[in-house]
């Protein structure tokens, strides 16, 4: 809630730069957010944030945090990546698969991170997700049938 609540407010400053005016719609999604956030225990939503270097330190993981952020650094800031493949088109085939297996990795072990936080703390969401799907099954063999 807090990386939407700050993404948006980040989008709003972007607007008032621009027009010097707030976008009414956005400021009122704003608030309704805060005001979700309240009701599930979160006092308060703001563009503070805790870097993830300080998080990983705080989790013990900074060790494989330190390394993994330095080599995914180069995927989005490729410059140094860039410089060392120059020399042959094939050069970064390594890389090319080695960042390919690493983000599916990261990917999935976050899918599962969240899935395991929304049925533990969020029953009721973890739930009506499923009967979701269980509809959207009944309506495809109804509509095969």
């Amino acid at each position: 809630m807090r990386d939407l609540y700050g993404l948006s407010r980040a989008v709003q400053r972007s607007i008032e730069v621009e027009s010097s005016a707030n976008d009414s719609v956005l400021e009122r999604k704003l608030s309704e957010l805060a005001t979700f956030a309240q009701s599930k225990g979160v006092q308060a939503l703001g563009d503070d944030f805790t870097r993830v270097s300080d998080a990983a330190q705080a989790l013990g993981r900074q060790p494989a945090f330190g390394s993994a952020n330095k080599l995914l650094s180069k995927f989005a800031h490729p410059t140094a990546w860039a410089v060392h493949t120059v020399t042959s088109p094939e050069a970064d085939e390594g890389y090319r698969l080695m960042f390919l297996a690493d983000g599916v990795a990261f990917a999935i072990n976050s899918l599962i991170a969240i899935r395991k936080f929304v049925r533990e703390y969020y029953p009721q969401i973890a739930m009506a997700g499923k009967e979701a799907a269980n509809l959207g099954t009944q309506r495809s063999s109804a509509s095969e049938g």
